[in-house]
């Protein structure tokens, strides 16, 4: 397969414009629907369909054999606020806003109980920036549908960019990224535009709230978050129709720490998988948030697989309405594998053998699967029969962009115009501009940066030889 190095960003490739072929193709074409699933801290190997030998993950490896799997996709960061950020942006962290996971919430406004725990009264992390479209927005002007459920980090309660004022018609699940170390959480967070919501509020979960945050007391929560979250997605799949096409991003926090979940057959099914030579006990991190465990080989394994059980549930309720030859699912993740909570990815090769992992920028912390990219992306549009793709894309952005290249005329349909800037082995220079909102990179020199805390990789320069990529990494402090 050819290889090629692409700069994209799905903002940049379904941008509005004005263009007479998109105006054409808008004709003839219904316009596509997306789901866009972003798991979270999933490794390059935790899946099937890329070697893992210790997790079931059925419904994946089954979306990988019908749809497209790729193999050098890489996320915009190797943390969560800012890799997410490249995706809604369409931008590297180098240009982007949100650089890092800064937080909003500090002792000062620990102030607020529910029952007998004490919480933050405001929580978030730091805004996108408000002068600058984000892909909701985007798809919503150009008559989409658009629901988000599940982790948001995009900015703190009450500022400029929380989901109802970016282009979210309907949202459920965490505005803030730490508040989602919890899986049995105080409280969640939801709008909805149907329902006449003026702002995103928060919801309490009375059965958790009854129970501590830490320690024995913690394990007679009930209200699952992750369980929360999947049930309000498939709810607004179900409101979906035929009539108007729709934009989901899930952004689902299985499998990051803490490792709990409810004991069921599921877990149950990995208690005994592992001997006691090889699990592995966590004492808890009370300061973090992630509740202890003596079954965190178990508990993360049933994580994924639960995963891999919402996936399955998704592309069936799309079949049973009838929407599944009409929508592109992709399957990532926001960068590599974590080591929090009691998280081993040492144990399940997780990292694909790639050096690094979350908070590297090394490619086990950036490197993700077709399903994932932070290590992995799937794609799956009934057609694709397996098909496996090797080419390279930078940040988490260009992955939608990417994978759907070959349904141009649908991006072109979908928001009336597109720009794809991709340089071939060649180093040709094709590019299908139609007005873009956002500028995709437009030039070989022009440098790609991964950036967390205070160092900065960035590609000076590329070379391309027999159909891969070498690079020389330059470190800046």
């Amino acid at each position: 397969m050819t290889n090629k190095l692409i700069f994209s960003a799905i903002g940049a490739m379904i941008a509005t414009g004005n263009s007479a072929d998109a105006q054409e193709v808008a004709q003839t074409q219904q316009k596509p629907n997306i789901i866009y699933i972003m798991c979270d801290d999933m490794g390059y190997g935790d899946l099937g369909c890329y070697g893992q030998q210790f997790i079931s993950t059925p419904r994946i490896d089954n979306m990988a054999a019908e749809g497209m799997r790729f193999t050098q996709a890489y996320a915009g960061s190797p943390v969560s606020a800012p890799s997410r950020a490249c995706f809604m942006t369409g931008q590297h962290s180098g240009h982007t806003l949100v650089r890092g996971n800064k937080e909003y919430w500090n002792n000062g406004n620990l102030n607020q109980y529910y029952g007998n725990n004490l919480d933050y009264s405001r929580v978030g992390q730091h805004p996108y920036d408000p002068d600058h479209i984000i892909i909701p927005e985007i798809f919503q002007r150009n008559g989409y549908a658009t629901g988000m459920f599940g982790k948001w980090a995009g900015g703190y309660e009450g500022s400029e960019s929380t989901p109802d004022k970016r282009g979210i018609d309907e949202y459920y699940g965490y505005i803030c990224q730490f508040q989602a170390h919890l899986y049995y959480p105080n409280f969640l967070n939801e709008y909805s535009r149907s329902r006449g919501d003026d702002g995103v509020k928060r919801v309490t979960l009375e059965q958790n709230i009854q129970h501590a945050m830490y320690g024995a007391d913690y394990l007679n929560r009930a209200q699952y978050s992750a369980d929360l979250i999947h049930e309000k997605a498939m709810e607004w799949i179900d409101s979906q129709s035929a009539d108007k096409p729709f934009l989901g991003i899930f952004t689902y926090t299985l499998p990051h720490a803490e490792l709990l979940q409810p004991n069921d057959s599921i877990l149950q099914a990995y208690r005994d998988k592992f001997c006691e030579c090889e699990e592995r006990k966590f004492g808890g991190d009370q300061g973090s948030r992630y509740n202890p465990t003596d079954i965190a080989h178990a508990q993360f394994a049933g994580m994924i697989t639960r995963l891999d059980q919402q996936v399955g549930e998704i592309l069936d309720l799309l079949k049973k309405k009838g929407l599944d030859e009409n929508t592109v699912v992709i399957f990532t993740s926001d960068n590599g594998p974590h080591e929090e909570g009691g998280a081993d990815p040492a144990f399940f090769n997780r990292d694909g053998l790639l050096k690094g992992t979350k908070r590297s920028t090394n490619e086990g912390g950036i490197r993700i699967y077709g399903s994932n990219l932070g290590d992995e992306l799937l794609a799956w549009w009934l057609g694709n029969n397996g098909s496996v793709n090797d080419t390279t894309l930078l940040s988490a952005a260009s992955g939608i962009g990417l994978m759907m290249r070959r349904f141009i005329p649908h991006l072109l349909l979908a928001a009336g115009g597109a720009a794809i800037i991709m340089i071939s082995t060649k180093l040709a220079l094709a590019a299908v501009m139609a007005g873009a909102v956002y500028a995709a990179i437009a030039a070989v020199r022009a440098a790609m940066a991964w950036k967390h805390s205070s160092i900065e990789f960035k590609e000076s320069y590329m070379k391309i030889n027999r159909g891969n990529i070498a690079c020389i990494r330059e470190y800046i402090r």
